[in-house]
């Protein structure tokens, strides 16, 4: 619950100047806001943003928030990878 409010408050303070970006944003904060399990809905945003990205239809701030979104918390990742070890 922490790890989606954390997202979800991220995504609220960003503020894209690109519209086509702002949707993919916004579509995200309602699907969060709506319980839509964290991890797929920021991998539909970064699919979104990459698509842009692919087209050359991508600004340098969607640049800087596809960015961080890929950035991994190794915190929380390593304990999921040791459940894993002991299944």
């Amino acid at each position: 619950m922490f790890k989606t409010q954390k997202l979800l408050s991220f995504l609220e303070r960003v503020n894209l100047k690109s519209s086509s970006e702002q949707v993919l944003v916004d579509t995200a904060v309602k699907d969060l806001e709506s319980g839509s399990y964290e991890e797929s809905v920021s991998r539909s945003l970064q699919d979104g943003l990459e698509k842009l990205a692919l087209n050359k239809q991508i600004s340098q701030d969607g640049i800087e928030l596809l960015s961080s979104l890929k950035r991994k918390e190794y915190s929380s990742n390593y304990g999921l990878a040791s459940m894993t070890w002991f299944n």
